[in-house]
């Protein structure tokens, strides 16, 4: 019996942690194409802005650093703010639902005494 309960759970975890990880990996590549898709959705407005720096004397390989710079930040920052939003999430949801066991597990066991 405690075999079974034993590997029931486990099969749990395991189901969870593979579900949790494709909708993971699901939401960074949404996220991916969302930005990569912004990115270029405004290249004509952005090549105008680099085309007035590089008149005044930008060279490519500045123009080049500067271009993996902010496509960096922009990536990185957006990955960041969702991980942060994810262990927030993470620690209220466990936090609620392991509270919510422990008074149905104890005021059942109470009510019952009664």
């Amino acid at each position: 019996m405690i075999y079974a309960d034993n590997h029931t759970s486990q099969l749990q975890n395991n189901l969870t942690l593979y579900i949790g990880s494709m909708l993971c990996f699901t939401f960074i590549l949404a996220v991916a194409s969302f930005i990569y898709s912004r990115l270029y959705s405004e290249l004509d407005v952005e090549c105008k802005k680099y085309k007035g720096i590089v008149k005044i004397g930008l060279s490519k390989k500045e123009l080049s650093s500067g271009l993996s710079k902010v496509t960096s930040l922009i990536l990185w920052v957006s990955f960041f703010v969702a991980l942060i939003y994810l262990w927030i999430g993470i620690y209220f949801g466990i936090n609620a639902s392991y509270r919510k066991a422990v008074f149905r597990k104890v005021y059942q066991d109470y009510e019952l005494a009664r």
